[in-house]
């Protein structure tokens, strides 16, 4: 504490009997005179700065008394432990002090061994809120990384591991010590040419997260696929440490593999048993027209809407084999020219469009007007020649409302069914193909009751263009 001295001053300050040239008066550190049983008597200036008492407000009390409860007991030991034991080695001892607003600081204090001519112990106390705020963020980040599934490890600037948590054996193979001191290209299939590596760490070291799915190989020699996040640690705008959070998706990446091969497989089929019922579907409708020539029938007419019914089962059939209609690149669109576009598309009857839709939104735009396509027939379907549909905005979305009959509350957990419908002449797959497109979307949609009755199609989940 040599350091911190001002020149000695051999008065006592007044109402103190404290020698100062035994206290460091300038020290940025608040320093406290106590007797052998915690008695203060005295404290220097930095008292305001620390604890926002008055200089002297504490003088003549306990020191103990403005410990937090749950930390006395220490301190009291610690102080204890210096006044008796002549041997006893200075440490720290951190605890929380009470400040003049009655909320607790933390802080670290010293307290000199040998004590003055006194019998008094001077004692250097310093604030250490800030660290033990962060030592509370790191412990929860602890934690956090402890109880997660997913490989977690730490590396220094150069890129050399120092920490793994538990999960970084189960995922890679590799124990601590087999990894720790070592670089994450222990993990690497081998397959990355070494430009790879230097536009990564040219990343990270810049300040940016690097997100990314490799193939990883474990100890054992096995690849595996993972999803992983590079991120930098910085220290006073420093990058002082890389963190790195990885997961094993294997088991989802073999999923995807077989989801595809199955969705090819039906993709084939459909387009095979597809043209071969429309081959002699197309031979019966030009059978039935050449029949019109030479003959009026009314058979033929019932024949006619038989056959175009059946062309109408191959072609939803068709769609829903191929996943009602994959949504492709999203891009921005007019939910009002859409609307528009997919009414003129629409045997719509007597039926009247109103649209009170004025944003833009991202979508597979041939999607979405097949969708309202859909949503337009199943109110011309179940309502009246000349049912009014509205496409109006939500929030987070958009609806399609009609002023038919409604659908009712008990059966609308099974509109979407595949084959549902409560039309005559409905094929049971428009709402079914629907909701196809808003999954492939990754929006949500769910029936209600519109204002004047009847039903209303709420699509929510949908991001605007530009957001």
């Amino acid at each position: 504490m040599g350091d911190d001295r001002s020149e000695p001053n051999k008065t006592a300050a007044p109402g103190r009997d404290v020698p100062l040239d035994t206290i460091p008066l300038y020290s940025t550190n608040l320093l406290t005179v106590l007797d052998e049983d915690g008695t203060i008597r005295y404290e220097s200036p930095s008292i305001e700065r620390v604890y926002g008492f008055d200089q002297d407000e504490l003088v003549g009390t306990l020191v103990f008394e403005y410990l937090h409860p749950e930390d006395r007991e220490d301190v009291v030991d610690a102080f204890e432990t210096i006044t008796s034991s002549e041997e006893y080695a200075v440490r720290a001892v951190e605890y929380r002090h009470e400040q003049a607003d009655g909320t607790y600081k933390w802080v670290e204090s010293i307290a000199s061994v040998d004590p003055t001519p006194e019998g008094r112990y001077v004692v250097n106390t310093r604030e250490i809120s800030e660290r033990k705020q962060r030592e509370k963020q790191l412990e929860r980040f602890r934690r956090a990384v402890e109880a997660t599934a997913h490989a977690v490890f730490i590396t220094d600037p150069d890129g050399t591991i120092e920490y793994v948590n538990r999960a970084f054996t189960d995922v890679t193979g590799y124990e601590p010590r087999n990894a720790i001191g070592r670089t994450p290209r222990i993990l690497k299939s081998g397959e990355m040419p070494p430009e790879y590596y230097e536009e990564l760490w040219e990343t990270i070291r810049s300040g940016d997260t690097w997100s990314e799915e490799v193939i990883n190989r474990r100890k054992s020699g096995e690849r595996y696929h993972a999803s992983q996040t590079i991120s930098p640690i910085t220290d006073d705008g420093e990058v002082s440490a890389f963190v790195a959070i990885q997961a094993d998706i294997s088991d989802q990446k073999e999923l995807e593999k077989t989801l595809r091969r199955q969705n090819d497989r039906l993709d084939q089929f459909s387009s095979v048993v597809s043209h071969d019922l429309r081959n002699p579907l197309n031979v019966a409708m030009g059978r039935v027209e050449l029949a019109h020539e030479e003959c009026n029938s009314e058979h033929l007419e019932h024949t006619k809407r038989a056959h175009d019914r059946m062309e109408s089962l191959i072609e939803n059939l068709l769609t829903l084999a191929r996943g009602g209609g994959r949504a492709a690149d999203f891009e921005p669109v007019v939910l009002a020219t859409a609307a528009d576009s997919s009414w003129a598309n629409t045997e719509t009857k007597d039926a009247t469009l109103v649209v009170e839709a004025d944003r833009t939104i991202r979508s597979d735009g041939s999607r979405l007007e097949q969708l309202f396509e859909n949503l337009y027939r199943n109110a011309v379907e179940h309502g009246s020649d000349d049912v009014t549909v509205t496409v109006g905005t939500l929030d987070d979305g958009f609806y399609v409302a009609d002023d038919g009959p409604g659908v009712p509350e008990d059966d609308r957990d099974e509109v979407f069914e595949v084959g549902h419908s409560t039309s005559r002449g409905g094929t049971g797959f428009g709402l079914a193909i629907v909701e196809r497109i808003v999954g492939t979307h990754g929006w949500e949609i769910r029936v209600t009751e519109s204002a004047s009755g009847g039903a209303r199609f709420e699509i929510t989940g949908v991001e605007l263009a530009g957001t």
